[in-house]
């Protein structure tokens, strides 16, 4: 049994989490798999109260009950077993099933963050249904699909002003290229991070970045607009997809972070399964939170009235009010990424 819950965990670890920190590790107790979070990888600006990292953990989970069907398996999870440790988000257990393979098992491996422009192609009526369909039977979170032009670009325009901020505040400056790895030989002996090629600039702007890392460029270019050119570049990145994707909760808690992960790895796995290409653009949402909560000490005050007017478009064109957008997907077709971030080998603590 331990071999099998070895390579479970294999695949579990291809779940996505942001700038590819890869939050978490494991433990094999007899027949149950434990999952834990390392809250110390993940990026401590966008992680508020760790929800980034419980949306990880709950694609893990998802990931790990999905893969247990190509072993016969059905996966059983109790969420926070031991409320003293925080750390400990699940304890996995495992029953023989005579169901079927999920479907999502064999695109697992193949689901990546692609950057790139999309095509102007629509979702078919199909598409859709199947991607409503991967939404149920999960509790506390739902998923809600814009597709119509003018709303997908006015999301879009309010997306990137996550760019236009972190270019000018000197706190997320820091951990945006901190997080950056420059080469496969840094990815591979760092393990985690975002590798620079899959973010899909440009030549020339690649090597700009080089130097964009210190502050003091950035702020020298910033006078002279860098930060609205770059986010009007994105803008018109994120306005080139077939929909926009909100995984969307009603309550701020561990809980339903995590049920919002559970929910974004079968979206994403099932768009892959239909051909689409997926970006998380999650930043904007991120600020969005701790501005509602009154969380805004990493910000700079000139940057207040913008998340507050990027709240006041996306929410409303999602249809959305008192709710939380969990995490936000553009889908679209296109050509595969240049490159995918790596995959560190599976830390099992015994």
């Amino acid at each position: 049994m331990e071999k099998t819950l070895r390579e479970i965990i294999d695949y579990a670890v291809w779940a996505p989490s942001g700038d590819n920190s890869q939050p978490w590790f494991f433990k094999i107790k007899g027949e149950t798999i434990e999952l834990y979070i390392d809250p110390d990888k993940d990026n401590p600006i966008l992680n508020f109260k760790l929800s980034g990292t419980y949306i990880s953990a709950g694609a893990v989970l998802g990931t790990i009950k999905i893969a247990a069907t190509h072993y016969g398996l059905e996966a059983e999870f109790r969420l926070f077993p031991n409320p003293q440790d925080k750390t400990f988000i699940a304890s996995i257990n495992f029953v023989k099933s005579s169901a079927q393979e999920d479907e999502l098992f064999r695109f697992i491996k193949e689901r990546c963050t692609n950057r790139k422009p999309y095509k102007n192609v629509s979702l078919s009526s199909e598409q859709k249904r199947k991607l409503f369909d991967s939404a149920t039977n999960i509790s506390e979170a739902r998923l809600v699909i814009v597709d119509e032009a003018q709303k997908v670009k006015s999301i879009a325009k309010a997306c990137s002003t996550t760019e236009k901020i972190a270019l000018e505040t000197p706190a997320l400056h820091r951990l945006f290229f901190k997080n950056l790895v420059w080469s496969r030989e840094e990815e591979q002996k760092k393990g985690i991070g975002l590798y620079i090629v899959t973010l899909e600039l440009p030549p020339p702007i690649r090597l700009l970045f080089k130097v964009l890392k210190h502050w003091s460029v950035a702020k020298l270019l910033n006078k002279i607009g860098f930060s609205k050119i770059a986010a009007k570049g994105n803008a018109r990145t994120y306005a080139k997809s077939a929909a926009l994707c909100a995984i969307v909760i009603k309550n701020h808690t561990p809980q339903e972070f995590i049920n919002a992960g559970r929910l974004t790895q079968r979206v994403w796995l099932t768009a892959t399964a239909l051909g689409l290409s997926v970006q998380p653009v999650t930043g904007i949402f991120f600020f969005i939170t701790r501005w509602k909560k009154g969380d805004v000490s990493d910000f700079l005050p000139k940057h207040l009235p913008e998340i507050q007017k990027a709240y006041e478009i996306v929410y409303p064109a999602f249809g959305l009010e008192n709710e939380t957008i969990a995490m936000h997907l553009r889908l679209g077709m296109t050509n595969k990424p240049t490159a995918r971030s790596l995959r560190v080998e599976p830390k099992i603590v015994v």
